[in-house]
């Protein structure tokens, strides 16, 4: 776990990991809910399928990270 920690320290910095956040966690889940807000659809505050598509993202390339988030986005819209 040290390891990790150490690593993930040298890879990103505050900045950096707080867009992450910012892009992976807040942005979808907060358009999801607006939209469910809008047309009264029932959803969960918080859609694990973005963290987890955010955790891949830290130590997969920016692309698959972006290809995670997608499908993510793509499985949620289909299964709305």
């Amino acid at each position: 776990m040290k390891l990790v920690r150490e690593w993930l320290k040298e890879k990103y910095d505050r900045k950096s990991a707080l867009r992450i956040l910012v892009a992976y966690a807040i942005v979808p889940n907060l358009v999801f809910w607006v939209v469910g807000r809008l047309f009264y659809g029932e959803r969960a505050l918080v859609n694990a399928d973005y963290l987890a598509a955010g955790l891949a993202a830290l130590v997969l390339p920016e692309l698959a990270g972006a290809a995670a988030l997608a499908l993510a986005i793509l499985l949620d819209l289909l299964l709305v």
